[in-house]
């Protein structure tokens, strides 16, 4: 779809912005209980649900909106010319192709370096050297610590007040009302659909594991059931022939081949008619049979 990408950093914007106001946060770092610090503060820092200062706002909403989209841009912007430039015909070189190929020589470079700055600061953090882990948070001028009790009250309270909130009388304080909550509602809308969006992609992850899925055909593929015990003891099954062409019943050449369905086994028509008539069993497992079980068989060559 052409306008995905657009879309979809609109939402975020919005989803981003509703829980940097409401708990200083990213709905990410929200969801695992974080809050976001200006970097430098000392001491106990303020209640999540005052947000952060518009400016350590501002600069973290462009960085958790608009970095990401620029990546996803610049992925697609490299896989198109570098497939215009494996297959498209070849023209004489313009400014706008020299521009094209200074990129595609440059971005794989750019981008190893980008992955390499973050993995940098991840083993930095990883041992103690570093206070972020990850370098936006660095350039956002920000770090993370988690909720506090007073943190997690305070936000309970703040959002019961705001469902208790009543519009104004004016016009514009009930369009400014109602335009808030359905902005609220749709970023609580979108971080709901997210958080059971995560749970399902990791069960159907789960799901669809080989290890998951060498457990199922363990419980489904059960073992063969053994034949029915005879109800007459005294008539014990017949023995299979050693020749395949000859009937397990009377042990010559079989005629006018029939096979019963209860078992799949193959006699000749007059044998296992007669018998499955007076048993009303397969003579072979014991089966349950009737004459309506009765196929017979007939050769390709008539």
């Amino acid at each position: 779809w052409r306008w995905f990408d657009e879309i979809y950093t609109v939402l975020d914007l919005l989803l981003q912005h509703y829980c940097l106001s409401r708990s200083a946060a990213s709905f990410s770092e929200n969801f695992y209980g974080l809050k976001r610090v200006p970097a430098g503060v000392t001491g106990p820092s303020g209640l999540a649900s005052r947000g952060l200062p518009t400016a350590h706002h501002l600069r973290s909403l462009l960085l958790l909106v608009l970095v990401p989209y620029l990546r996803v841009k610049l992925d697609k912007l490299f896989g198109r010319l570098r497939e215009e430039e494996d297959y498209a015909i070849r023209f004489p070189a313009s400014h706008r192709q020299r521009l094209h190929k200074a990129f595609l020589a440059a971005y794989p470079y750019l981008n190893m370096g980008w992955e390499a700055w973050f993995l940098a600061h991840q083993l930095l953090y990883v041992f103690g050297k570093a206070r972020h882990h990850s370098p936006l948070l660095l350039l956002a001028r920000v770090h993370l610590v988690t909720l506090s009790l007073a943190d997690v009250l305070d936000l309970e309270k703040r959002s019961s007040s705001t469902n208790a909130s009543q519009p104004g009388h004016s016009v514009t304080e009930q369009l400014t009302f109602f335009f808030s909550k359905a902005c609220g509602r749709l970023a609580s809308s979108l971080s709901t659909g997210l958080s059971l969006g995560v749970f399902f992609l990791q069960f159907l992850e789960w799901w669809y594991s080989t290890e998951n899925q060498e457990t199922v055909k363990s419980l489904s593929c059960l073992p063969t059931p053994p034949p029915p015990v005879h109800l007459d003891g005294h008539l014990a099954p017949a023995a299979l022939p050693a020749l395949k062409s000859l009937c397990p019943l009377c042990r010559k050449p079989r005629a006018n081949h029939t096979a019963l369905s209860t078992s799949g086994h193959v006699f000749c028509y007059r044998c296992i008619y007669a018998y499955v008539k007076r048993q009303q069993r397969c003579p072979m497992t014991g089966y349950p049979s009737e004459l309506q079980h009765l196929i017979k068989l007939y050769s390709p060559e008539g």
